[in-house]
């Protein structure tokens, strides 16, 4: 049988070390694909190995049996988007169907609350109230994503999307999974990045979702 390898974009973030945690708190190996190593000696001592190399990369990704992207291009929202690639999680699912070789390989994503659409027929990105003007760029990026992957074989996919109420000291109890469209007062329930963590870990080893994008928010919302 084919031990699974797990490997996680994004490992030294918020919801990437949550992410790491939760799979090491359930046993699995985790592979951490990170451009400097050095600046991860953290993740390393969890118990991660860590690899060298470029998420967009599809050798950074070989042997993977299911890779989770929680990558963002930025640690805080820059000052402006002039030099933002608008393709950059394109490029990484592009990664993704590359390294798979023939074989089809688990996807899971998290994505952003602004691409939520409402049952309305309205959506945060189009809402300067809900979604800044100025990060419009980074939620076409999600978008984009989403088209890709709806174009693209051999990955099997699902986008696990947060609300805008993503937060460390959030909620500690169940999570729910509502299907898309939701209604607007969806986009500001709750969610902690530890219930993220579990929800992304659950589609990886036991998926209940596939080829779609999904709400996840706190279960008393």
């Amino acid at each position: 049988m084919t031990r699974s390898r797990i490997i996680v974009l994004g490992a030294g973030g918020r919801a990437g070390s949550a992410i790491v945690d939760e799979l090491r708190l359930r046993g699995r190996d985790v592979v951490a694909v990170v451009r400097d190593t050095r600046k991860h000696a953290r993740l390393a001592q969890r118990g991660v190995e860590l690899r060298e190399g470029d998420a967009a990369d599809s050798r950074s990704l070989e042997g993977a049996t299911a890779v989770i992207d929680a990558v963002s291009p930025f640690s805080a929202p820059p000052p402006n988007f002039d030099d933002f690639d608008g393709a950059f999680y394109e490029k990484i699912v592009d990664a993704v169907a590359a390294s798979a070789d023939g074989r089809e390989i688990r996807f899971v994503a998290v994505g952003l609350a602004a691409t939520l659409p409402f049952d309305d027929g309205n959506s945060p990105i189009a809402d300067d109230t809900l979604f800044p003007a100025q990060l419009r760029p980074f939620a076409q990026a999600h978008v984009h994503r989403l088209e890709r992957l709806s174009a693209v074989a051999r990955i099997d996919w699902v986008v696990v999307t947060p609300p805008a109420r993503l937060s460390i000291d959030g909620p500690a109890g169940d999570y729910t999974v509502a299907e898309l469209p939701v209604a607007p007062a969806s986009f500001d329930f709750r969610l902690s990045y530890r219930q993220l963590a579990r929800a992304v870990v659950d589609q990886v080893l036991e998926p209940t979702v596939t080829g779609r994008q999904v709400l996840v928010h706190d279960r008393s919302a």
